[in-house]
């Protein structure tokens, strides 16, 4: 009787202090991303299906605008993880972070209602890949919520990852419109935050970061929770990427910051 107490007990402090659920959710889209087929396309967009439950609901009975940001983290797993790019990043020694998010919702999901998270890689440049993920009502196809974000590389460039699961040099697509100007307005505002802080941006690069080997052990943890072996990457063709040259330059203030060890825990 006492032990059914104690586990009782242990489990609900556990539950209390962690978001139990979303690791669960985590590995389980990993695990399920694992057993399906390699997407050898890494352009080709990726769909994975969700409904929405009556833990997702807000005051206003529809899907709480957190929740997407939330089910748009176990999508980029899915997609990280059946194109190889989690596997060719940790053969390399490296990690991948949230640098910069914006969404825009332009009509509810209610309670009950499926949808479709359709994930797809844009473009990369010298730091970061961007990536687009689209919450599609199945019923009409009407585009709910649209959501851009910006994976940054720490330890190496996306260059080098795409050239490593490729086996050749392979140039990024051209930068769409609205992500220049994207990358634009994250330049203003770090410049803006800056100049108001009092940092300049060479004493930024020169700064040695303190937290860096607590990142790399936070990427280690994640990665045996997750079970991320690194993919073979033999599988890759030899030519499937078409595009322009890569364009734009510095976005957001990311670098390997303080906030690295908890966008980490939630990217990987």
């Amino acid at each position: 009787m006492w032990m059914v107490v104690l586990v009782l007990a242990l489990t609900t402090v556990l539950f209390c202090l962690l978001d139990v659920w979303y690791f669960i959710r985590a590995f389980l889209a990993v695990l399920r991303a694992r057993l399906q087929p390699v997407v050898k396309d890494l352009l080709k967009e990726h769909t994975f299906s969700g409904v929405v439950l009556p833990h997702d609901l807000d005051f206003l009975l529809h899907m709480n605008n957190s929740r997407y940001l939330r089910e748009a983290d176990f999508a980029r797993l899915s997609y990280f993880t059946r194109s190889g790019l989690f596997g060719a990043i940790h053969s390399m020694g490296a990690g991948m972070v949230m640098a910069a998010c914006t969404v825009r919702y332009r009509r509810s999901l209610r309670l009950l209602e499926a949808f479709e998270i359709r994930t797809r890689l844009l473009c990369w440049d010298e730091k970061a890949f961007y990536v687009e993920q689209r919450f599609v009502a199945p019923r009409d196809g009407f585009v709910c919520a649209i959501l851009l974000s910006r994976q940054h590389i720490i330890g190496n460039c996306p260059d080098k990852v795409v050239q490593t699961m490729c086996k050749r040099k392979v140039e990024s697509p051209e930068f769409p419109d609205e992500v220049m100007h994207w990358i634009d307005y994250n330049d203003n505002s770090s410049q803006k935050l800056r100049a108001e802080s009092g940092v300049s941006s060479s004493s930024k690069e020169h700064c040695q970061n303190p937290i860096q080997p607590i990142t790399i052990m936070a990427k280690q943890a994640v990665t045996l929770f997750l079970g991320l072996t690194p993919r073979s990457t033999n599988h890759w063709p030899g030519t499937f990427f078409t595009g322009g040259k890569p364009r734009g330059g510095e976005t957001g203030d990311l670098e390997e910051d303080n906030g690295g060890v908890w966008n980490l825990i939630r990217t990987l």
